[in-house]
C-alpha cells in the first residue's frame, strides 16, 4: 500500500493515486475505499482532518464502523476518488523520434513511439546525443535538470508544469506527467486554472507538433499557409491564394472561416500544443494552443469539432450539451440525473469529480442517505433494462462508454483523441464502426 503524506494530500509513490481523498466530498464521515473500507475518513471543506481506523472484524460502510458481512460492498477506489495515474515512462509526452535519456548526461537516448520508448541506444565513448546524433562532448552542452536543486518534486517549466521531476543529489531519479487540463503546484497535480506556471519561451519550430497526421492550417500565421503532418514532422507546404483560407479540407472564403490571431487566454493555460473543443460555442468552434496562446477556428455550418475534426452535428454530441456537463453549472454538488440518484459530482470552474453512494444509498442534495428516506425525482437511466457492465454512448459516436450497475447508469468514461469504445475496450475509430458488434463487459 502506498504510503500517504498527510500534509501534501497525495500519494508519496509511484503508480495509480486515488488522492485527494477529500476532494469533492460533502462534509462528514466517509470510508477510506483506498484501505478496504477498513478506516474512516474525516472531511470537512474538502480536506482531511483525521482517519480513524476500525476495530477488527469490522468495515467502514455508510459512514459507520459496523460488523463486516458478504452482503456489505467496499467500492473501489477508482469510484469514490479523484484517480491520478503517474506514468513513468520516458517517452511520456514525448513526440514520436529520438529523444534523449533522462539522467544518463546524454550518453543515451531513445525511440519513443505514440508516447512508449521502443529502442534505447548508448553513444560511443567520448560522445554525447544532442538530439539528433551522437557528437563529441566537446560539442554537446547536456546538464541535469536537477543539477541545482534540491532533493523532492520539481515542475518542468519547460514544458509549461504539465510534467514534474523528482530530484534526489542533483540527479534525475524520475519523471511523471500530470491528467490533461492540470499542472503540478510543486505538490501535487491541479486542475490548470490553479496554478501559475512562469514557463520560459520558446519559438515553434515545429508546427506539427502536438497535432494528429493531415493536412493543418498555420494557425498562428492567419490560416492562409497550410501543410501536412506526418509522426509530428512537416512533410509538404502549401500557401492558399488571396482571400482564401484553409479550412481544414480546402480552400475556402475567408469571409466564411474564422482563424483570429493568437492571443493569451485563459482558456489555453496549461494546455500542450494542439487543438481542442471550444466549449462556449457548444463545438461549433475549436481553438489550437500554443504556449497559453489562443488562435480560435470554426467549423463549417451544422459541423461540430468532436476533438479531432469537424463532423455533422448530428452525430456528435458537444461535452457542454451533456445533462451531466459542469460547463453551464455553478460550483458545488449536483445530483448524476442519469443515475438514479445513485451518484453525484462536485463542479469546480468547469473541473468534474464523480462519486457513488453505497448501494441502497441515494444521494439527496447534499448527502448520501439511505433510499428508504429519499426518492429520486429524475428519471431512470438508459440503464435500466441492462445488465451490468461497459456500453458505448451511442449520442457520442462511441467516443465516450459508461458503466450499468443495478438498472443506473453509475459512471461516464471518454476514450480520449481519435478512439471509441467497442464494447470493451477503446479502440482507433478507424477500427471499428459505432453501433455496429458492440457488446458490454459485465
Amino acid at each position: 500500500m502506498k504510503r500517504f503524506p498527510f500534509h501534501f494530500q497525495d500519494c508519496a509513490e509511484g503508480g495509480e493515486c486515488f488522492e485527494p481523498l477529500c476532494t469533492g466530498k460533502v462534509d462528514g464521515l466517509h470510508s477510506d475505499t483506498t484501505h478496504e473500507c477498513k478506516r474512516l475518513l474525516h472531511c470537512k471543506g474538502g480536506r482531511l482532518t483525521q482517519i480513524t481506523s476500525c476495530p477488527p472484524e469490522q468495515k467502514a460502510i455508510g459512514g459507520m464502523c459496523t460488523q463486516f458481512n458478504n452482503q456489505d460492498h467496499c467500492p473501489s477506489p477508482d469510484t469514490t476518488a479523484i484517480s491520478v495515474e503517474r506514468v513513468n515512462d520516458d517517452c511520456v509526452g514525448y513526440s514520436d523520434g529520438p529523444h534523449v535519456i533522462p539522467a544518463t548526461q546524454c550518453s543515451r537516448y531513445q525511440f519513443c513511439k505514440n508516447g512508449k520508448s521502443h529502442h534505447k541506444l548508448t553513444c560511443p565513448k567520448g560522445k554525447k546525443f544532442n538530439g539528433e546524433e551522437c557528437l563529441p562532448e566537446a560539442k554537446v552542452t547536456c546538464q541535469d535538470v536537477c543539477h541545482d536543486l534540491h532533493d523532492g518534486y520539481h515542475a518542468d517549466k519547460t514544458d509549461g508544469c504539465r510534467k514534474y521531476n523528482l530530484c534526489r543529489g542533483g540527479k534525475l531519479l524520475q519523471r511523471f506527467s500530470c491528467p490533461e487540463g492540470s499542472l503540478f503546484s510543486g505538490f501535487m497535480c491541479l486542475p490548470a486554472s490553479l496554478v501559475s506556471c512562469n514557463q520560459p519561451k520558446r519559438d515553434l519550430t515545429n508546427p506539427c507538433t502536438g497535432l494528429p497526421d493531415g493536412f493543418h492550417a498555420d494557425y498562428m500565421n492567419g490560416c492562409q499557409k497550410y501543410y501536412y503532418c506526418s509522426s509530428a514532422k512537416v512533410i509538404l507546404n502549401a500557401t492558399c491564394t488571396d482571400m482564401t483560407v484553409w479550412n481544414g479540407s480546402i480552400c475556402g472564403n475567408k469571409e466564411l472561416q474564422t482563424c483570429e490571431k493568437p492571443e493569451t487566454n485563459k482558456d489555453c493555460h496549461g494546455l500542450a500544443t494542439g487543438l481542442y473543443q471550444d466549449m462556449h460555442s457548444n463545438c461549433s468552434k475549436y481553438m489550437f494552443c500554443h504556449e497559453g496562446r489562443k488562435v480560435l477556428l470554426s467549423c463549417p455550418n451544422y459541423h461540430v469539432f468532436n476533438g479531432d475534426k469537424c463532423v455533422l452535428n448530428s452525430t456528435y454530441t458537444c461535452p457542454s450539451l451533456e445533462l451531466n456537463s459542469c460547463y453551464t453549472k455553478q460550483d458545488g454538488y449536483h445530483t448524476d440525473e442519469e443515475s438514479g440518484c445513485r451518484s453525484y459530482f462536485f463542479c469546480s470552474k468547469g473541473h468534474k469529480s464523480v462519486y457513488i453512494c453505497s448501494q441502497n444509498q441515494m444521494f439527496n442534495g447534499t448527502n448520501c442517505v439511505s433510499n428508504t428516506e429519499f426518492t429520486c425525482p429524475y428519471t431512470k437511466s438508459v440503464c435500466q433494462s441492462k445488465n451490468n457492465g461497459y456500453y458505448p454512448d451511442i449520442t457520442s459516436n462511441c467516443r465516450k462508454y459508461f458503466f450499468c450497475e443495478a438498472g443506473n447508469r453509475l459512471n461516464t468514461f471518454d476514450c480520449g483523441p481519435r478512439k471509441i469504445f467497442e464494447g470493451s475496450k477503446c479502440v482507433l475509430a478507424e477500427d471499428h464502426e459505432c453501433g455496429k458488434g458492440d457488446h458490454n463487459q459485465s
